[in-house]
């Protein structure tokens, strides 16, 4: 069992200086629990730890020319906060530079985690692409933190953009991350639907292709497991269903069926008992009593439990500790 010393650190630091690493003051909440720190995202503050600002020496007045071309430590775009760009325009040229000494990953972590606009997302994209360039390591924490920031700000696309291609980008994803991440693309979609009924025109028929492309991408995350060596076990498929039930369309109750039937028919059924609720709760919903009958006799049967949400200790260095909650 992990010590309270090692438990509490975070990017290889205390307690208190992960508070500030964290950007944690007043406006976030933080409890302890089984040697856990929690995060709640709820403060738009960043504090940047001492050792992670950049250098007096190294804040230039003007243009500095990079690999992303001409970058200004003062000119930070619209909905980046200037600490953050600082930062990140600090780490490019740190990384760009002729000395052994590179960014550490928890540069890319500290991003990731207090990023508040989709403009700060695509920052840390930005970043993510200049430290595969340079071959900087990524780690299963890393493709975390990128998962729980792309929900947080309801931004999927630099996610999946990286998922799609394991080589270039180097991404870690742990069957938990991938199954987190197709049940929130569902709920998006569903999101988006509800937002296309009460608009009209031209609007409306641009969120109902975003709802439409958005389902599709759960789908897309499934087909990843495999080039990932990730088994399509219970919770993938469970994911997929849950995804498909909450879209109320008729397309979408199609692919539910398509794919429940698919997994019922493996021996055993690689199927949650979540799934199965969801089923049968969305069979109820139009009226087919007998196949909701069906889902929940094969839930009694099963025998199957709740899926479990687990503390996880993602970073194999130690260099992050979070609690999925």
């Amino acid at each position: 069992m992990q010590s309270a010393k090692t438990a509490f650190r975070i990017g290889g630091f205390g307690v208190a200086a992960a508070r500030t690493a964290l950007g944690i003051g007043r406006e976030k909440v933080v409890s302890v629990a089984s040697s856990r720190l929690f995060v709640r995202y709820n403060s738009t503050k960043v504090i940047i730890p001492t050792s992670m600002q950049p250098k007096e020496i190294e804040i230039k007045d003007g243009p500095i020319s990079t690999r992303l071309g001409e970058l200004s430590f003062s000119d930070h775009p619209k909905n980046v906060r200037p600490e953050l760009w600082k930062l990140f325009v600090a780490t490019i040229q740190r990384m760009e530079s002729s000395s052994e000494w590179k960014p550490k990953k928890r540069m890319l972590h500290l991003i990731l985690l207090n990023a508040t606009s989709k403009e700060e997302l695509d920052m840390a994209f930005r970043l993510t692409e200049q430290w595969r360039i340079k071959l900087l390591p990524i780690v299963p924490a890393t493709t975390y933190l990128w998962a729980k920031a792309c929900v947080r700000l309801q931004h999927p696309e630099p996610f999946i953009t990286m998922l799609m291609d394991r080589w270039k980008y180097r991404q870690m994803p742990a069957k938990q991350t991938l199954a987190y991440f197709i049940k929130f693309l569902g709920s998006y979609s569903a999101e988006t639907y509800a937002l296309a009924k009460e608009s009209k025109g031209e609007e409306s028929e641009a969120l109902l292709s975003k709802a439409d492309q958005l389902l599709d991408d759960a789908f897309r995350v499934f087909a990843l497991y495999p080039y990932y060596e990730i088994d399509q076990d219970a919770s993938a498929y469970g994911a997929l269903i849950e995804a498909c039930c909450l879209v109320n369309t008729e397309e979408a109750w199609r692919r539910a069926l398509v794919v429940s039937e698919e997994t019922l028919a493996i021996n055993p059924p690689r199927i949650t008992l979540e799934a199965l609720k969801s089923l049968e709760d969305r069979s109820n919903e139009r009226s087919e009593s007998s196949m909701a009958k069906r889902y929940q006799e094969l839930a009694k049967r099963s025998d199957l439990e709740p899926v479990r949400e687990e503390d996880v200790n993602l970073d194999v260095d130690r260099d992050l500790l979070l609690a999925i909650n």
